[in-house]
């Protein structure tokens, strides 16, 4: 009989499951700890059951603490079509932390993670993933698929994130009303639209990340909801002192992508090494001490059309900076930073780096800039 305020060792694979019969019968587990002894390998089961989740009418979910201690979880396997797919279904007022979750393979619908599928108001710390996930549905990340009211901090997911429909992300599929900090994502994440290097989709959550990886938005219609740390980001959010190098589909933004129309968005301090515009703000979105560096460094390039892709813009301030920013070069292993005022136009940042060491090239728009101290 599990009792609250003991704390129980999680040492096999027949615990793991022991764990999921219990919270899957009802039992949150609130109060109670759980405690890993060592590595376990659940290769040997063809098709994880999650610790909680939601059948029909009936939502079970995981309220304990569930420490690590430091080991990992291998050989999770899930080859489902239903919703809350992960090593947990759905968790809620969770503790998760120290723990390694890695070559896995899961497959489902909506709400899929490789830690938990729904998590919500818990705490997820020192948590990394790394393995494959394909989904058909909404809500999908490499850590948690749909984070609500939740912190994660210092957790880390690798590997590649597919799903066929919308809200897509390395760390989360949908955050709301959460906070990712000191965490990363090097995923490679695929989705129809809202597809995020750290979140697909992101409503009043605080966001101060690293990601790099891939990032693809694959409807051509929606292609400007890619992003290199939120895919489309929605109601008080703020992504503060961040740094993305993620690739992003074409049409997308280095460091968030779209934003709804009501939205206020704060991007602050944060940079990109990206060749895409920072975001497509609107009347509501502010952009302070932010920059955006060419992928390529050497030569670098600036482009109106790829830095303002919805406005047509030629000035900084046009492009959706707020007030000055620090844009960053990097060429020949050495990085050169400039402050720019709003008002600065490509072809005078070109006369501002006139005799500075620098070849440059303004034609068509375009600003070529290489040869940083020799």
């Amino acid at each position: 009989v599990i009792k609250s305020g003991q704390t129980y060792k999680i040492s096999t694979t027949a615990d793991l499951q022991a764990l999921a019969t219990i919270v899957n019968s009802g039992h949150a587990c609130a109060g109670v700890t759980f405690v890993m002894t060592g590595n376990i390998d659940l290769s040997s089961i063809e098709n994880w059951t999650p610790i909680g989740g939601v059948n029909g009418t009936t939502t079970c979910t995981f309220s304990g603490t569930f420490d690590g201690n430091g080991y990992e979880i291998t050989g999770l396997n899930i080859d489902s079509t239903s919703s809350y797919q992960g090593l947990f279904g759905y968790i809620s007022n969770a503790t998760i932390k120290n723990l390694g979750i890695t070559g896995y393979e899961i497959s489902g619908g909506n709400c899929v993670g490789a830690l938990a599928g729904q998590a919500d108001s818990s705490t997820i710390t020192n948590v990394y993933t790394e393995g494959t996930i394909s989904a058909t549905d909404s809500r999908v990340g490499g850590l948690v698929g749909y984070l609500n009211a939740s912190t994660i901090t210092s957790c880390q997911a690798s590997g590649t994130i597919e799903s066929t429909s919308d809200r897509v992300g390395g760390l989360v599929g949908y955050g709301s009303s959460g906070t990712i900090v000191s965490s990363s994502s090097d995923a490679n994440v695929v989705g129809a639209e809202r597809v995020g290097g750290i979140a697909g989709f992101g409503a009043g959550i605080y966001i101060s990340v690293y990601s790099s990886g891939t990032i693809t938005a694959t409807n051509s219609t929606k292609s400007n909801t890619a992003g290199g740390i939120v895919g489309l980001a929605d109601a008080y959010t703020t992504i503060q002192n961040s740094y993305t190098k993620a690739t992003v589909s074409s049409g997308g933004g280095a460091i968030a992508g779209s934003v709804s129309s009501s939205t206020t968005l704060a991007i602050t301090n944060s940079q990109a090494l990206s060749d895409n515009y920072v975001a497509v703000p609107n009347a509501k979105t502010t952009i302070t001490g932010c920059s955006v560096i060419t992928a390529d460094e050497t030569p670098f390039t600036i482009s109106a059309k790829k830095t303002a892709q919805a406005t047509g813009a030629t000035t900084f301030g046009q492009m959706g900076l707020e007030s000055s920013a620090l844009v960053t070069i990097v060429s020949n292993g050495t990085e050169s930073v400039f402050t720019v005022e709003t008002g600065t136009t490509l072809g005078q940042f070109q006369s501002h780096l006139q005799g500075k060491g620098f070849t440059t090239d303004f034609t068509n728009g375009i600003l070529t800039i290489s040869g940083a101290n020799g």
